[in-house]
């Protein structure tokens, strides 16, 4: 044996086992390392996924606070013909009734068809479930003193359903009464009204099933 071959392995014997530990060290901490980012990818995942749950959980909180907010006006709205069809024959009663409550000496009127309004500010969570309808209602009638016209919307705006909505009114001087009616007219009014109603998707439902 040469001197050469003792020093290596005198060499191995002082450096082997702390060789072995270097080794062993740098593959457990590869490992550790390795274990790490598998375990952050994970980690963002799951924050990832919490922060969408968590966000749909936030927006349906936010739709049920609308619901018990607005469920109370919106049956209120129904239960006075605002949502929902059209009833022009509840219309034409509440005309006539207001007519006869007043003794006016006479009335004509003419409802033109629905036409779809586009509104200025769109819902934020209704979309496509609503739908704004408007009827064009003229009105000529004679009136006995002035304040019968203003008793006249106001019976309307209590009996008809719907919102309405009156756009302007004219009125002009009779200078010869129509002497064939039992009351003579002093004025003779004209105005423009509109008939709002509003459509969701519920009533569509309830319209199709009959």
């Amino acid at each position: 044996m040469t001197p050469h071959d003792r020093d290596w392995r005198f060499a191995f014997r002082r450096t082997g086992i702390p060789l072995v530990t270097m080794l062993l060290s740098v593959a457990a901490l590869s490992a550790a390392f390795f274990f790490h980012a598998e375990q952050r990818l994970v980690y963002e995942a799951l924050t990832t996924d919490q922060s969408t749950v968590q966000e749909d959980y936030d927006e349906l909180v936010l739709r049920r606070r609308y619901v018990d907010r607005y469920h109370e006006r919106y049956r209120q709205f129904h239960a006075l013909g605002f949502v929902g069809q059209e009833s022009r024959l509840e219309w034409i009663h509440a005309l006539r009734v207001a007519t006869e409550d007043l003794t006016l000496p006479r009335l004509a009127y003419a409802i033109a068809p629905q036409l779809d309004v586009i509104a200025p500010v769109q819902a934020v969570l209704a979309g496509d479930d609503i739908a704004i309808n408007v009827s064009q209602l003229q009105l000529e009638m004679g009136l006995v003193h002035e304040l019968d016209l203003l008793r006249f919307v106001d019976g309307l705006q209590r009996s008809a359903p719907g919102l309405m909505r009156v756009q302007g009114c004219r009125l002009d001087w009779q200078q010869q009464p129509d002497v064939s009616l039992k009351v003579e007219a002093n004025l003779q009014a004209s105005c423009s009204v509109e008939i709002f109603s509003v459509i969701t998707s519920d009533v569509e439902q309830q319209v199709a099933q009959r």
